[in-house]
């Protein structure tokens, strides 16, 4: 599914769940510096592919079931695709016994305080909350949320269906 698709569309909390759960992939333009998704790789569950699939018609979002069409959307001019993949980049934190993780906002230009800021433990984040949302709680922040802050947070590796790391 076209990322683009999807600004603006009420989902129902049925088809909003049946993302998260069948999310298999992001598809991110890493060619410009804004790490722009693209695309959503999806596995729909039998049980509700063919609701899902009408809901996504119903709200016009577009999808494509076919590799060609996939082929099509990487070729296009300007984009360079990376595939994400929420479950192995949680994997990376479970395996090396990561129970909690700091945000950084680092500025891009240190003598100059601005928006422009390294947020690299964010994004990694965001990838895997957007499969699993609620996967991490704040424990603590240093810094007002419009002051360059850094927040203490807590994996809740139960909310992926795993066990916690010791």
């Amino acid at each position: 599914i076209r990322a683009s698709s999807l600004n603006n569309k009420p989902v129902s909390q049925r088809l909003s769940i049946a993302f998260g759960q069948g999310m298999a992939g992001i598809g991110m333009n890493m060619k410009n510096k804004f790490y722009e998704a693209r695309f959503y790789v999806l596995n729909f569950s039998e049980y509700n592919r063919e609701d899902n699939l009408q809901e996504l018609k119903t709200l016009g979002i577009g999808f494509a079931d076919r590799a060609d069409s996939l082929a099509a959307w990487l070729k296009e001019p300007g984009t360079e695709i990376s595939m994400i993949y929420p479950d192995s980049v949680l994997k990376i934190l479970a395996d090396a016994h990561v129970t909690h993780v700091m945000t950084d906002n680092i500025r891009a230009f240190p003598d100059l305080k601005n928006q422009q800021t390294v947020t690299l433990v964010s994004r990694f984040m965001n990838f895997i909350e957007a499969k699993y949302p609620g996967i991490r709680t704040r424990i603590m922040q240093t810094g007002n949320d419009d002051d360059e802050p850094a927040a203490l947070y807590k994996i809740n590796y139960e909310q992926a269906g795993m066990p916690q790391p010791k």
